[in-house]
């Protein structure tokens, strides 16, 4: 085992390298986007000091995230670099595949699918069955489930993975804090980024993770394989209601702002009637208008770059307001960088209206 002194230093080396090394890989994708879509200037533009604030963001959550480790909050094992051959692998098919994104934005094509997909005759929601991002096969195939998170992290600089930890952070503590097993649901799972670090940092849970795609489902189980305390299901989260227990919390991880407003609140109620009383519901998502008035800029521009068609009004409708109206109590709201976490308790019986 290394002394603590110099595991802290190969920490900070990982996350910096992580910075650097998702910048560097999406400036050939901008490229591509360049010379075979659609470049647009940022309109509003940025501030002329956006990239030094977007710098010294990263060194704050940085420096927190080698403090969490240090208490052992969650699993050092998360900082870890992944295998550099498969990482740059995967970057290769995600470069090529960016022509294709490219040339459907140019085109704003947003539903299209590969021939071995037959999307008509899945049974899913109709604002669900679309490229989101551009991206190949939007949410459906195994191809987008094996490139998703790493397209984002290229997106976000290799921040994601860093927010999504610090952000869960306080959560964590608390379900590390209770003297028994904790039963939790994850909203849209996706390819098992927050499962895999609720699953690495707790031993007191059973965690049930659900999701519209089998495909992303079927990753985020290879992923996290080695864990027992884990079931995922194919399920939609507008209707918990076929579940016959309750749960302690439940968790979404950037999902509020890929759905429309009506869906949003239908989740957030469905979600309240599955809690156990004083049950937890976090959310973590996109920051919205006025969260960080420096970074508007940026949530106005994001559904001008991308296919988000629910992320205009999703920014315009604060989450804090979803909770207040579904009854739930003591409120919080933790932001870090372009993402934040919202939680709140299910009342009492005593205590509801």
């Amino acid at each position: 085992m290394f002394p603590l002194k110099n595991k802290i230093f190969l920490f900070k080396i990982f996350n910096y390298s992580r910075f650097f090394v998702y910048t560097l890989e999406g400036f050939p994708i901008i490229m591509v986007q360049k010379f075979f879509g659609l470049r647009r200037k940022p309109n509003p533009p940025p501030p002329k000091d956006h990239q030094e604030k977007l710098i010294k963001t990263i060194i704050n959550m940085i420096e927190e995230d080698i403090n969490n480790i240090q208490k052992n909050i969650y699993s050092e094992t998360l900082v870890l670099p992944e295998n550099p051959i498969i990482h740059w692998k995967r970057y290769i098919e995600i470069f090529k595949d960016s022509f294709h994104s490219s040339i459907r934005k140019k085109n704003n094509e947003y539903k299209t699918f590969s021939e071995d997909l037959k999307v008509d005759e899945k049974d899913l929601p109709k604002y669900y069955k679309r490229n989101f991002h551009f991206q190949t096969d939007g949410y459906l195939s195994d191809k987008s489930a094996q490139l998703y998170s790493h397209q984002t992290e290229i997106l976000f600089r290799g921040s994601l993975a860093l927010t999504r930890r610090v952000l869960l952070a306080p959560v964590l503590s608390y379900i590390k804090k209770q003297n028994r097993r904790l039963k939790i649901l994850e909203l849209a799972c996706g390819s098992g980024e927050s499962t895999e670090i609720l699953l690495s940092s707790c031993e007191n849970i059973e965690l049930t993770a659900i999701d519209l795609s089998s495909s992303y489902i079927k990753y985020a189980e290879k992923k996290t394989k080695n864990y027992s305390n884990i079931k995922y299901l194919n399920l939609d989260a507008l209707n918990l209601d076929h579940f016959e227990e309750n749960f302690d919390i439940i968790l979404s991880s950037y999902l509020f702002h890929e759905m429309p407003e009506k869906e949003r609140n239908l989740v957030f109620k469905s979600a309240y009637r599955k809690l156990n009383h004083l049950g937890l519901m976090v959310t973590i998502d996109s920051i919205q208008l006025g969260d960080v008035p420096d970074f508007d800029w940026a949530l106005l521009n994001f559904p001008k770059d991308f296919h988000e068609p629910f992320y205009m009004n999703y920014i315009k409708r604060p989450i804090l307001k979803f909770m207040e109206n579904n009854q739930f109590i003591n409120i919080e709201t933790n932001i870090r960088f372009l993402s934040k976490c919202v939680t709140g308790l299910k009342q009492h019986p005593n205590l509801e209206t």
